[in-house]
């Protein structure tokens, strides 16, 4: 997608959140967004949460969150050691009652 209306962040429905602990989370790095976005909504049954052009994208299914970053995310950055990341888990967990 090039046009003006895909650099724009959709927003993200009520209760779909990386930080929900109610929900799993996989950060995966991707070459190319909208075909990542593309994939997993037409082929996979996913539903777009939200994305922000060819940088970012969330995407959902049931209780399960993937985040799709782009080679323009703060994920694509090599760490410290020069070393790239392929996948992150973000996992979200409710605090323990005292």
């Amino acid at each position: 997608m090039t046009n003006a209306a895909a650099s724009r962040p959709t927003a993200a429905r009520p209760g779909i959140s990386p930080g929900d602990p109610n929900v799993a989370s996989v950060r995966y790095q991707v070459t190319d967004v909208d075909r990542a976005v593309a994939f997993y909504t037409k082929v996979l049954d996913f539903k777009l949460e939200q994305q922000n052009g060819a940088v970012i994208a969330i995407v959902s299914r049931g209780p399960l969150a993937l985040i799709l970053s782009g080679p323009g995310s703060s994920g694509a950055r090599p760490m410290p050691d020069g070393r790239r990341r392929l996948v992150r888990a973000v996992v979200a967990a409710r605090p323990r009652r005292a």
